[in-house]
């Protein structure tokens, strides 16, 4: 094989290296979680838990802050969010945060089909992301659950961690209760933002000068070889 055909082989390869490079973000790492170790990293307290719905005083919503470390955008909410009696219906949302309590709905999801609330263990319910709602490091949200007040749930306690917790009475418009208390159990995961492994049109024009001045470089060197020998010759 000739210099050349090695060197063109040389570029080529460092140009497919590049445009085939991986992502480098990791799937759906966990932004926040309160649940314990057992019970396959789901573990919470099955006989303690939040009211959610019919509380005897209004229609109560609860709320629970995190904060995130990594920019990214979300990909699920797990929570232990039990049925209680009713219907069988709630909603999730994430929410800003509005000075210390939940403030705009980023993205809400409704569920039904709730595990019962028996006092055993249940698989936390999750919800997926399809909106791309944005978490930027840095900043404190919040994970909302609510449903209407002829119903009423249960989020369960997490295991013994403690947190601010918003709570409403008119099932998450207006917040008026802002305390450290044991939170109920959710976990959050998100997407981190990726990297595009296209590089961009300046990256490859950077690499196209490259490529040309190793070739100038080369074909210099050869007409000088090719010089040299016809004066010898």
């Amino acid at each position: 094989m000739s210099h050349w055909s090695s060197r063109l082989g040389t570029i080529g390869f460092v140009l497919t290296v590049m445009l085939g490079m991986p992502d480098g973000a990791l799937a759906d790492p966990v932004v926040y979680s309160n649940f314990g170790a057992a019970n396959g990293g789901n573990d919470y307290q099955t006989g303690l838990s939040w009211t959610v719905g019919n509380d005897l005083v209004g229609n109560s919503a609860i709320g629970e802050v995190f904060t995130v470390a990594q920019t990214g955008t979300l990909a699920t909410i797990a929570i232990a969010l039990q049925f209680v009696s009713g219907t069988n219906a709630a909603t999730i949302s994430l929410r800003a945060d509005a000075g210390g309590v939940p403030g705009a709905v980023l993205e809400s999801f409704s569920v039904s089909n709730l595990p019962v609330d028996d006092g055993a263990f249940h698989v936390p319910t999750t919800v997926t992301d399809s909106v791309n709602a944005v978490l930027v490091s840095g900043s404190d949200y919040w994970i909302v659950a609510s449903t209407s007040a002829s119903n009423l749930l249960s989020w369960k306690f997490s295991d013994d961690v403690a947190g601010n917790q918003a709570s409403s009475e008119d099932g998450g418009s207006t917040w008026g209760f802002v305390d450290i208390e044991t939170q109920g159990a959710f976990r959050v995961t998100e997407n981190v933002l990726r990297v595009s492994s296209v590089p961009e049109p300046s990256t490859l024009a950077l690499l196209n000068v490259g490529a040309g001045i190793r070739a100038g470089n080369w074909l210099r060197r050869r007409w000088r070889e090719l010089s040299s020998l016809g004066r010898a010759l």
